[in-house]
């Protein structure tokens, strides 16, 4: 006969992710679940803006990306991540801005406004 706290044990369920106030804890305790959930999720929001958005000015632009793209919630937590991942994101990041960027049908980009808007780099949004 089984002691209850054996049955207990048995019936729990067991995940090797878990989804909890916005961010997936992995079993082997890396972020890189979340990173490339953030991932994903930053190349929706920029398609998202490049497609309601394409006939608007570049400043509004710049100015819908800063809003909607930058605010990563909780990349802060990030500490236990693989190199591979963090690239993926920043390669996420410099691809919805480089094709908000993009202006002409030759796809010249304009990189003064990187200068004039001060525009954060992605390395510096885990630090504020």
């Amino acid at each position: 006969m089984e002691s209850p706290s054996q049955s207990v044990i048995s019936c729990l369920p067991y995940s090797d992710k878990y989804k909890y106030l916005g961010h997936v804890i992995c079993a082997d305790l890396t972020d890189d679940a979340d990173v490339m959930k953030q991932t994903r999720s930053l190349y929706a929001r920029a398609m998202s803006i490049i497609r309601k958005f394409s006939q608007a000015s570049l400043a509004s632009k710049i100015v819908l990306f800063k809003a909607y793209c930058t605010p990563m919630y909780g990349c802060q937590l990030w500490s236990s991540s693989f190199p591979f991942s963090l690239n993926k994101l920043k390669v996420a990041y410099n691809d919805g801005f480089r094709l908000l960027l993009i202006m002409n049908l030759d796809g010249a980009v304009h990189l003064r406004y990187l200068y004039i808007t001060k525009f954060p780099r992605l390395m510096l949004l885990f630090v504020n």
